[in-house]
């Protein structure tokens, strides 16, 4: 069926259309065109690195292709391009597409028009020769056997040199180098390339051995707990399970050459380290079956020693939504003894909201850790722009509902910055004894040497030694060992670390390092010197 046009709609049809064919006669394909001649060049490309202190940028290529490289300039149609390096033309075009020799040329690259009119730019090339990858595994080659390790710019190699003779069965391909490997004793040798036109690559060495057995080379790591731990080794990838003091371990990476696991939340101490190969056999340390891990204590820092830091790194607080990521960390420190009644918590943070910021310290049931009540009772903790931190004291409150829930943070408008806690001052003796000359006196060395054993007393600790000068001629204190070891410094007469104390003063201290600890918990606690009665031993 035709189609109907009304008559005002043929009228419309009729006095568009000369405008249409008005409009048309005025488009031309050149009429976007701008660039002439008489333009000045540019090169456009952003692929041209920039360099540092006035120094060209750098890229690098492959000995065994050209160096292939487009240069985008302006006005295109006028312009030429010229390369050159040290002042002599190598190429002349916008793409280049050219072998260099192995090593680093300076290029300039040169725009010109037809009006002489020029521009240019700077580039440091670097080619680079055939070489092997530095991956132990690829390099651990079983004598007699057909091995294939990856390689970069290997396409024209040859033959391959082992102890400066060839080897059989030579092939590269997919960018792997192939061949059978000699028969040779077990031992570290040089590999060599060599190419078609026989230049020559000589590579760093390759293991020729019959172990093909997991085995860590170390008999012992120390860590500090919740970081992570790492043991070196061969076939480590061949490693099924890790475990310490009896329990397993999640393993966080393995590689021929290595193995890496989170330290365990173990108290402080020394534990047996086990690890089962993928064949069920166990695997061999440095000095036998079993390994040592030895977990460390926490640091604290050497400005007075009460504020250790239990976290730190950037976390956005989700709104009220509570977050755990600490719950471990306080546990083990609470297991330890270093987090107790009267300890401090500190949350570092950096206010994001404008409204209102609200810090919630809860367990998992919304109990608040710092009065024990839930909403609308609950102590949340309020913040201004301007707030570093927020801290609260650790109560048996506290302690309890931590115990029964966790730690957790929630609230609205921060970003948690650090977490650290303050353990309070510990009294380990207080009474009036008057120091007998240069002779040790066992006051307190079994609980001192508990609270290392548990952590409470860690390298950077302080020792504060309150005391009375009794001598006119000098008074020196001095903390030791049973073996007369400083258990300040951990060293030995003359370089022990006593303590003088001055007339009128009433105290003494010093933050003891980690050689000191151990000191302690070689032989103990104990004091000897001249010139003083000891009044109190406190350790922050």
């Amino acid at each position: 069926m035709k189609k109907l046009i009304s008559k005002a709609q043929a009228f419309a049809m009729a006095m568009l259309l000369p405008l249409t064919l008005t409009l048309g006669s005025c488009i031309d394909n050149n009429s976007f065109f701008t660039a002439s001649e008489d333009d000045d060049p540019r090169i456009l490309n952003t692929d041209i690195p920039d360099g540092e202190n006035g120094n060209p940028g750098s890229v690098s290529a492959n000995y065994d292709e050209p160096f292939h490289f487009e240069v985008i300039v302006t006005p295109a149609d006028y312009t030429t391009v010229t390369w050159y390096e040290n002042d002599q033309e190598v190429f002349v075009g916008k793409t280049i597409d050219k072998e260099f020799s192995i090593g680093d040329h300076a290029l300039k690259i040169v725009a010109k028009t037809t009006k002489d009119k020029e521009t240019f730019r700077y580039m440091n090339l670097t080619i680079n020769g055939a070489t092997l990858s530095n991956d132990m595994g690829a390099r651990w080659l079983y004598p007699g056997a057909e091995v294939s390790i990856p390689g970069n710019a290997i396409s024209r190699i040859t033959k391959v040199l082992i102890n400066n003779a060839e080897v059989e069965n030579v092939k590269v391909a997919d960018g792997m180098l192939s061949f059978k490997a000699p028969e040779l004793p077990n031992g570290e040798y040089e590999i060599a390339m060599i190419d078609k036109d026989n230049n020559t690559f000589v590579d760093d060495n390759v293991t020729i051995s019959t172990v093909t057995t997991p085995t860590i080379n170390e008999a012992s790591a120390k860590c500090k707990k919740g970081d992570a731990v790492e043991f070196t080794g061969i076939f480590l990838n061949k490693v099924k399970s890790i475990k310490v003091n009896g329990l397993e371990v999640e393993i966080l990476y393995q590689e021929f050459g290595k193995i890496g696991f989170t330290c365990p939340l173990l108290p402080i101490g020394e534990y047996p380290v086990t690890a089962i190969a993928v064949d069920g056999s166990a695997v061999p340390f440095a000095d036998g079956e079993n390994g040592t891990l030895i977990v460390k204590g926490e640091e604290k820092p050497a400005e007075g020693g009460a504020e250790a830091t239990l976290w730190t790194g950037t976390h956005v607080m989700p709104d009220w939504t509570p977050v755990d990521i600490w719950n471990d960390k306080v546990n083990s420190l609470i297991s330890d003894g270093r987090i107790t009644v009267d300890t401090k918590i500190r949350i570092y943070i950096t206010r994001t909201a404008t409204d209102y910021c609200s810090i919630a310290p809860i367990n998992k049931d919304w109990a608040s850790l710092v009065n024990g009540k839930n909403d609308p009772d609950r102590a949340d903790l309020s913040a201004e722009m301007e707030t570093e931190y927020v801290e609260f004291t650790v109560t048996e409150t506290s302690m309890s509902v931590i115990k029964n829930g966790g730690f957790y943070l929630a609230g609205h408008g921060y970003t948690v910055n650090k977490i650290t806690y303050t353990t309070p001052s510990v009294v380990v003796w207080e009474g009036n004894k008057e120091m007998p000359d240069w002779t040790p006196v066992d006051l307190c060395s079994a609980k001192v040497k508990d609270m290392v054993n548990v952590g409470q007393i860690i390298p950077g600790s302080k020792l504060i030694i309150f005391a009375e000068r009794t001598a006119t001629d000098y008074c020196s204190i001095a903390p030791i060992n049973e073996s007369w070891v400083s258990v300040v410094n951990g060293k030995s007469d003359p370089d022990r670390a006593d303590m003088s104390l001055e007339v009128g003063a009433e105290s003494v201290s010093a933050n003891l390092n980690e050689a000191g600890v151990e000191a302690i918990k070689a032989s103990g606690f104990f004091l000897a010197g001249h010139g003083y009665t000891v009044k109190k031993i406190v350790i922050e």
